[in-house]
């Protein structure tokens, strides 16, 4: 590379190595740009975008490679480029107002250079061989970084859900190794499990970044952490197993983050506006009807199977998106409608339905399945400005109301073990969610000591729940993270520092009321209340000696706090932290084969739920207070049917060697 950061764009994508790219720009004689290369009018369409992806899509419809300083062009736009002209002409429209010029190297060759230099100036001892500018216009894909991250993630693309549609948003995990969401079609929600963790924030579910930390409780089935997401508004899920090392706290089990769709999923390359509709019909559904219990679980409803489409199981969604030159938006609405399903008619040998004695199956072949429907209504606004030299702001809104049925655990399992209760139609959930989200990108082209990053968000989520358990209940959080990554160049090698700071506040509210059942024990909640702050810092350093040898390590540090409001403030405010290291090795012998090895910890801040609620007398909290608090706690226990255990500290160790 010429100057010490010359590289190639060349036709097609194809990348030259650096070594070429300074042969080939010093073995033409310059040309006067008005002659060479300009010979034959071709048909171009380039929007207006960054000035590297603008220039790798002037040279594949132009067929002529492009020699470019890295630093030269990065942070900067493009003008379009549209219609019938030379190449030359529409090289010079291409750059105009960027600063830069141009010079035809060879008949297919163009140098891009600041404006009044001269490309006969630089000469090959001006050389310095450094990695070449990544052709794809955007690093490296995110399809394509389960491959390259030395480590356990995976990406789910927007492409496979279009292959896939998932029916609910847990359909998203289908094809992903290791993760599942639990109770995928139990309502609305989803509850991501990694390599068997789950609840109680052990997977740390972000919505562009965003925490959803709400939960319910099951009855014996436990409790279930809830992230409500429409699948049509879902631009890709990048997932992380194991321990943070960045941004993530309290995600032992790992991260999942929905990045619901942006401008680029919709705007197809070289165009710079772009819509998208999608609609779909189904059968085998029919409205819910008016709530109703059967006795013993016989379900009678087999003769209300619709026939064919009936209006009661359909969707659709529409989104309008634009990229312009310093600023790109998307907005888009999603609808959709789902009645009870009705069960299959072909049985499995050995399942026997109620009212059969010692039947292990309650809903017979051919009933319908009450609880099983849905009426969703999803709203999505983002836009993204862009100035300066590598900077951004990107702000976005995004709003989930859901009516629809549950799959209530207990009341199943009541009715099919013990006929107490009866089986049918319960009301509907209804779940409203607000999300807010602001990112800020500052990233200089010739800083490499600056990779700015800050990120501000807030999710409202309010629910009331019908079945066995009801009750409204709500959770706002707040959070955000500030983070920089910094690259020197020592005599050991590469050396990357990253380092960042995090927190997440959560305020829980839920109806507090005198118990009939307790008596004595007096009240009750529906879910958490109270406040709950968690903090965290982190610092990862990497250095690269050779070039097929990469040594990492890093600390981060925990911090949380959490308190009661209303009956809820007898039990002890609770706080702690921890430090948690991590280290890393990975071995490159050849170009597309690396070998890795992993040790991280994590550290798991008990939840509200398990700080600061109370259910009936049957579920207690565990202060880890003082001995009269914990001989209290054996009093209360000798009546209790389940006592929370202190989880003050969990560690997750991962070693992995792939």
């Amino acid at each position: 590379m010429c100057a010490g950061r010359f590289a190639a764009l060349v036709m097609a994508g194809t990348c030259l190595t650096p070594v070429v790219a300074v042969q080939s720009v010093f073995a033409q004689t310059a040309q006067p740009a008005s002659t060479t290369g300009s010979a034959g009018v071709r048909d171009l369409s380039i929007a207006a975008q960054p000035l590297t992806s603008a220039l790798i899509a002037f040279s594949r419809q132009t067929r002529i490679e492009i020699f470019a300083d890295q630093v030269l062009v990065a942070g900067r736009n493009s003008s379009a480029v549209s219609g019938a002209m030379a190449p030359s002409a529409a090289l010079s429209r291409l750059l105009s107002g960027s600063g830069l010029s141009y010079r035809f190297t060879g008949a297919n060759s163009v140098t891009i250079l600041r404006s009044g230099a001269n490309a006969e100036h630089l000469t090959p001892s001006d050389g310095v061989l450094l990695d070449p500018i990544d052709v794809s216009g955007g690093g490296v894909s995110s399809a394509d970084k389960p491959y390259e991250t030395p480590g356990s993630v995976s990406h789910v693309s927007r492409e496979q859900l279009d292959r896939l549609p998932p029916t609910s948003a847990g359909d998203v995990f289908i094809n992903t190794p290791g993760v599942i969401s639990a109770g995928s079609h139990v309502g609305t929600s989803v509850n991501p499990n990694i390599r068997g963790l789950q609840g109680m924030g052990r997977v740390a579910t972000m919505i562009d970044g965003a925490r959803q930390t709400t939960s319910s409780y099951r009855g014996y089935i436990g409790n279930r952490d809830e992230t409500y997401v429409d699948p049509d508004l879902i631009g890709g899920v990048d997932i992380s197993k194991g321990p943070s090392e960045g941004v993530g706290i309290g995600g032992i089990g790992g991260s999942v983050n929905f990045r619901t769709l942006e401008a680029g999923d919709i705007v197809k390359d070289g165009k710079t506006f772009g819509t998208r509709l999608k609609g779909s019909v189904g059968t085998n559904a029919v409205a819910e009807r008016a709530p109703s219990f059967v006795s013993g679980g016989s379900n009678s409803a087999a003769d209300s199977r619709p026939s064919f489409f009936n209006g009661d199981n359909y969707s659709g969604s529409a989104a309008v998106a634009a990229i312009k030159e310093n600023y790109e938006f998307i907005v888009a609405y999603s609808k959709h409608v789902q009645g009870n399903y009705f069960a299959g008619t072909k049985v499995p040998a050995g399942i026997t339905f109620k009212p059969t004695t010692n039947a292990n199956a309650l809903v017979g072949p051919g009933q319908e399945v009450f609880n099983t429907s849905e009426n969703t209504d999803s709203f999505l606004a983002k836009g993204k400005v862009k100035w300066g030299d590598g900077q951004s702001l990107e702000l976005g809104y995004l709003s989930y109301n859901s009516r629809y049925g549950e799959l209530d655990e207990l009341s199943y399992q009541f009715a099919l073990n013990s006929g107490i209760l009866a089986y049918g139609q319960f009301p509907l959930s209804e779940t409203h969610v607000d999300t807010y989200t602001a990112k800020y990108k500052y990233e200089p082209s010739d800083n490499p000591y600056v990779k700015l990053r800050a990120n501000l968000w807030f999710s409202d989520v309010a629910s009331e729940r019908h079945g066995l358990l009801p009750g409204p209940s709500g959770i706002s959080t707040l959070g955000g993270d500030v983070g920089n990554t910094s690259v020197f160049a020592t005599p050991f090698g590469q050396f990357s520092w990253d380092n960042g700071v995090e927190f997440t506040r959560e305020h829980a509210t839920a109806e507090q009321f005198a118990s009939a059942i307790t008596g004595s024990q007096g009240w009750e909640t529906y879910g958490p209340s109270g406040v709950r702050l968690m903090t965290g810092t982190f610092s990862n350093a990497s250095l690269k000696p050779t070039n097929w040898l990469t040594l990492s390590t890093g600390l981060r540090y925990d911090h949380y706090s959490s308190e009661g409001e209303g009956y809820l403030t007898k039990f002890p405010e609770r706080s702690g932290g921890r430090v948690s290291p991590n280290a890393g090795i990975v071995i490159a012998p050849i170009e597309g084969l690396q070998f890795y090895g992993q040790y991280k910890e994590g550290y798991r801040p008990p939840s509200l739920r398990r700080s600061h609620w109370h259910y009936q007398g049957l579920l207690w909290n565990n202060p880890e207070s003082a001995a009269g608090d914990r001989q209290e706690l054996r009093r209360r226990h000798k009546h209790s049917a389940q006592q929370f255990l202190p989880d003050r500290r969990q560690a997750s160790r991962q070693a992995v060697l792939l």
